[in-house]
């Protein structure tokens, strides 16, 4: 995945390609709370994750 310039949109996980991840990160980049942010952070890192490991 290329290094973008802005570095919150790095947790975007390379399973996660083509407009998803376009979305993803329009969607990051758009000024928003950082509650928001950090929500959404937790859920794709949770999404991620439930297929690697139980919890």
């Amino acid at each position: 995945m290329p290094i973008m310039k802005n570095p919150s949109v790095d947790f975007v996980p390379s399973v996660i390609t083509g407009n998803l991840a376009k979305e993803i990160s329009s969607e990051i980049n758009r000024p928003a709370g950082g509650r928001q942010v950090a929500a959404l952070k937790k859920a794709m890192n949770n999404r991620v994750a439930s297929g690697k490991r139980i919890k």
